[in-house]
This record gives C-alpha cells, sequence and structure tokens, in this order.
C-alpha cells in the first residue's frame, strides 16, 4: 500500500516570537515541575519552523481464558449433553470496536455439581436453610455449580496525545506505511507492525488495525 499520492508537500506556517513564547509558557505551565518563568523572560536569537510528524499503530485483539465459577445449583448443563467446544469455538458476540471490556461466557456442557464434603456452603453449612429460610447463597440444597468462560478484549490504547488525526487507515491488518515524505515514518511503521504482530499473534487474536497520524 503506497501513501505517497496521499500525502504532498506540507508548507510550515511562520510563527512570530509572540506565538512561540505563549506556546512555550502554556507548555511549562501544563508540566507541574517546570517553571513558566524562564520562556516568559527568553530571548529569542533564531526561529526555525520544522514539520514534526507523529505515528500511532493501535491492534485490537482478543483473548480468551477459562476459570471455574461456582453458583447455586439448580439445574446442570454438564458433559451428558454432549463434548464442551474449545475456547475460540464459542460464539461471542463482538463489542464496539477498539472499546476495551471483558465479556463472560458460559462454556456449554461443562457445568456439574459438586458435593461440598469438607467446605459446605458457608452460609447454611450444607444444610440448605439458615434459621428455617432457605439459603440463598447455594438455593436450598448444600451444594453449587460451577464451570463459566471468561473472555477479555483488549485495546493498546485511546490514542492519548492525539487531538486530531490528520489521516488514517484501518483494516484487519494495515500494511506497513511506503512512499511517506518521511522514511522515518516508513521505518517505524514497518517496525511497530512487526512488533505488534510477534508480541499479540501467539496469545491472542488481532481484530483490527489502525493507522494514526
Amino acid at each position: 500500500m503506497f501513501w505517497s499520492m496521499m500525502f504532498g508537500v506540507f508548507r510550515v506556517p511562520t510563527v512570530s516570537e509572540d506565538v512561540a513564547r505563549e506556546a512555550l509558557v502554556k507548555f511549562a505551565e501544563s508540566k507541574w515541575r517546570y517553571s513558566a518563568k524562564p520562556a516568559r523572560n527568553l530571548t529569542f536569537k533564531d526561529l526555525k519552523a520544522i514539520t514534526v510528524y507523529r505515528y500511532r499503530l493501535e491492534t485490537y485483539t482478543e483473548t480468551r481464558t477459562s476459570a471455574w465459577q461456582f453458583e447455586p445449583y439448580h439445574a446442570v448443563d454438564g458433559p451428558q449433553f454432549g463434548v464442551s467446544p474449545p475456547p475460540w469455538d464459542i460464539p461471542v458476540s463482538l463489542p464496539q470496536r477498539f472499546s476495551d471490556m471483558v465479556v463472560k461466557v458460559r462454556v456449554p456442557h461443562s457445568s456439574f455439581v459438586k458435593v461440598l464434603l469438607k467446605k459446605r456452603c458457608t452460609f447454611c453449612h450444607g444444610h440448605g436453610r439458615s434459621r428455617n429460610k432457605r439459603c440463598s447463597s447455594c438455593g436450598g440444597r448444600g451444594r453449587k455449580r460451577y464451570g463459566t468462560f471468561t473472555k477479555n478484549r483488549c485495546l493498546s490504547c485511546h490514542g492519548h496525545g492525539f487531538k486530531t488525526c490528520s489521516s488514517l487507515d484501518v483494516c484487519l491488518q494495515v500494511y506497513p506505511i511506503q512512499g511517506f515524505p518521511d522514511q522515518e515514518i516508513c521505518d517505524v511503521s514497518q517496525k511497530l507492525i512487526s512488533e505488534h504482530f510477534n508480541r499479540f499473534s501467539s496469545t491472542s487474536r488481532i481484530l483490527q488495525q489502525v493507522h494514526l497520524f
């Protein structure tokens, strides 16, 4: 994918001393360890305008893990009804893209009843009733059912430090930038895409990527 047709030659606007001083003072005031006094008393000898490009790669991934979950016993969808599917074969509705969230889904045919011999229900101690009232923790049965699947979706970041995006490309997996006016952007793009793939592909599923400039 070539970007040379999308990016032209940018003209850097002229910045006056007053504008430069105001920007420097605002920057110093935004840092609690900095003092704005040197910026106010600064004497300018020369002002040179340069173009600075900022590039960011966001990778939206999905990771699945399984863990046991206890709950009151009512009914059981256990192995007698079929074989439990692998984690990645369980259908789950995708949330909004590039949003960080955790979804818990029960694994079909993975539940079973476990009689708590030494560790009974902590509320009714396995009797199913407490003070002549049905135990609300175990449902009056003195035992619990467990077996759920936890699905984690993560996001690298939400573009912190970027107020606007002058250009972006959203794909399942984006291609390295080519033909950009600054070759360093192309090199960094190639490096980050490779790093993200090596980092996430072995433990997660890459759902989508986006370039930010």
